[in-house]
Order: C-alpha cells, then structure tokens, then sequence
C-alpha cells in the first residue's frame, strides 16, 4: 500500500487535507470521487526529491495559543481574538492561515473546524482538544491544558537528545579516526614493510589488507555509502518504513526501553488531556493513539479501539496490547473505578518521566564509557599492527 497526500473537498463544504492510503493513484482518485468527494490535488508520498511542505514551527505555534488563551480569558470575542493574532503574527505562513480561519469563522465554521480543514499541518490532538473546550465552553482551559501537553512532551523530547548528543560525537569521531588511520597513517608504513620483505604478523597482514582495500575502493565505498543513506531516507518516508525502524528501535538494548517508555508517556498524556477536556473516551482513545511517534506502538493501541467501543474496560484492552507497563495499567484501573481517568493518567505520565529520566542516566553512564572503550580497543589494535613488525625486528637484530 502507498501514502498519497490529497487535498478534498466534501459535499459539506470543507477542504480538507489528508494522507490517505492505497495501491495506487488511479484507483484512490475513483475511490473518492464515487464517494462524492471533490479531488483538488494527490501527491504521493515516500520520496527523498519531494517538495518541501511549509510548517509552522512549534514555538511560534505555542506562543500563539498562549496569546489566544490569555485573550479569551480576558473576555475577548473569539473572531476579535483571531483577528488580532493575526496582525500580530510574524511567520507570513502562519499569517496567511490565520486569515483563511478568519473567514472560515465568519463562514460559520468553529474554530475546531476551521484548524481540523488544514489536515497535517495542525496536530490532531489540538483541533480534537477545541471541539472539546466548544463543547463543554471551556475553550481557554483546554487550549492552556494543550499548551502543557506540549510543553511538556517537547521538554522530554530535549532531554533525550541532548544525553544522546555526545555519544554520537564520539561515535562519528571514532569512525573519523579509523578512517585516517587506515587511509593516510598505515599505508606509509604499507610500502616501509614490503621494502624490508620481512615476514608479517597475522595481525599486521590483515590490517594492511584492509587498509589497501579501503584506497583502492574508496570512491566505490564512498558512492555506496550515498546510496545506501538515499535508500534509508526514502524507505524511512514510507509508512512500512516508519512502522519496521520503529519496531526496530524498541529493540536496541538501553536505547529501546527508553524510546517505549516515552510512546507510552505520549499516549497518557494525550489521553489525559483529551478526556480532562470532555472528549468521548474512544475518540480521546484514538486521537491518543495518532499522537504516538512510535508507529509500532501506536497502532498496537489502535487496534485495541474496537473493544473499547464494545464495552470492554479500557485498562482491560490496553493491557492486551502487553506494551502498556503494569503500573500504568493500576494507574488506569483505578481512574476508570473512581471516575478520575485524566488525574490518574496524567499521575501515570508523571511516572513514566521519572523513570524515562532515571534511565537516561543510567544509559549515559554505560554508554560513554563503552564507546571510549571500543574506540581505545580499536586503535590500539592498528597501532599494534603496524608497531609489531619494528619490535620483532628490533629483538631479531639485538
């Protein structure tokens, strides 16, 4: 199955933008329009040479939800609100959008509505998280609760890449290393060693070996290197790309436990704010689950939807999936008996912060130590190689 990004608009009047999924173009195009539904563009998604969307970036989206809440609560009408922001915003694509959603909510469309009408660019968490506050006329609650959720996820997110930020320094210095080495150091000693016609360590033959393949290919190995990354990027794009390198990465000893962890993290926080705001608990459960970045997890919990919407606990279906840890499924047995899911989910991601950040200390600690290891193994090994040779000799002459 393929990913193609389409741009429709339904019999209702909306214009939504949308990945949607299927063998191939034609047969998406007929697919919608015997659904009634008017096809703008279809893009097809997967492809490294691909047109770059605009985004808006995640700062300048939170300031302006933090100016929206503060607006309302001061008891501004919502379209005055927006119209505001609007001239005061900076990003011009953000503006842009901004004056659509303007007249989109003099078209009589909500502010949900209007969000939900861009597709990928805005999370579907936040324009689930509006319907709610439109619901319950909490709007300037829910959009603060959002701004937490964000805040808070994007500072986990920080954490876990700056512990991984030096280790990949010295693994790429490492790898740098070996490269001179095997490229500029050893081969001077290559031509020395054959000169003399002396008989070789192992050890040294073979390090010397590899240091002549390595010139001899190196344009060869560097363009194999290029296509390689090319074909990662590209497979990556793909859905079944994110779903493999998903599971992939809950695999990596130290690294995975942390990266199921934060999914988990994601989902109860997601959870929370949605059903805190007054969604439905299978709409929250759904729009949850899509909040994971972990592909592989978050479609486990997908699948669960089913018999949540049948009437089985939701603690129940969650602890089938065997990817929801033991604690948390207490945490969500215990919201779902006494009616506080969102206090209990919300107690249950707070848990799982603490551990991620335990275990991020725990990694670095392990880790730092085991790539100096390796990388003082491996150059001591070519330095012994190419230095073995000159201590036989020297003991051979005295």
């Amino acid at each position: 199955m393929k990913e193609f990004l389409c741009r429709l608009g339904y019999p209702d009047g909306t214009i939504k933008i949308e990945t949607l999924r299927a063998e191939n173009l034609d047969l998406l195009k007929k697919n919608l329009i015997d659904k009634g539904i008017y096809v703008f563009s279809i893009e097809k998604k997967g492809t490294f040479f691909k047109s770059k969307k605009e985004k808006i970036p995640l700062e300048t989206f939170l300031i302006f939800n933090q100016e929206l809440a503060a607006l309302l609560k001061a008891g501004l009408p919502l379209l005055q609100c927006i119209q505001i922001l609007s001239e005061r915003q900076k990003n011009p694509f953000f503006q842009k959008i901004l004056i659509e959603i303007i007249d989109k909510i003099k078209g009589g469309s909500s502010l949900s509505e209007a969000f939900e009408a861009y597709g990928e660019l805005f999370p579907k968490l936040y324009y689930t998280t509006l319907k709610s506050g439109e619901r319950s006329g909490e709007l300037e609650i829910v959009i603060r609760r959002y701004i937490q959720y964000q805040k808070i996820i994007t500072m986990v997110k920080s954490k876990i890449k700056q512990a991984l930020v030096y280790p990949a320094i010295l693994t790429i210095l490492s790898l740098v290393l070996i490269t001179i080495m095997l490229t500029f150091v050893i081969p001077k000693f290559t031509s020395f060693y054959s000169e003399m016609e002396a008989k070789l360590p192992i050890l040294t033959r073979v390090v010397l070996g590899v240091s002549g393949f390595v010139i001899k290919f190196f344009p060869f190995i560097l363009i194999s290197i290029i296509i390689l990354i090319f074909l990662f990027l590209s497979y990556k794009e793909t859905y079944k790309g994110k779903q493999k390198i998903s599971q992939i990465i809950l695999k990596i000893p130290l690294v995975g436990e942390i990266a199921h962890l934060f999914a988990i993290s994601q989902f109860t926080r997601s959870f929370g704010t949605l059903v805190g705001g007054g969604t439905p608990a299978v709409q929250a459960l759904e729009v949850a689950a899509s909040s994971i970045s972990n592909i592989y997890i978050s479609e486990k919990i997908k699948s669960i939807i089913s018999k949540v919407r049948e009437g089985e606990p939701i603690w129940a279906s969650l602890e089938s999936t065997k990817k929801i840890p033991p604690v948390t499924i207490e945490m969500i047995k215990v919201g779902e008996a006494t009616g506080a899911l969102d206090e209990m989910l919300f107690s249950a991601s707070e848990f799982l912060d603490e551990d991620i950040s335990i275990k991020l200390s725990r990694l670095m600690t392990l880790i730092e130590p085991i790539i100096l290891i390796f990388m003082g193994s491996v150059v001591a090994t070519l330095l012994a190689s190419v230095y073995l040779p000159l201590v036989y000799l020297i003991g051979h002459f005295k």
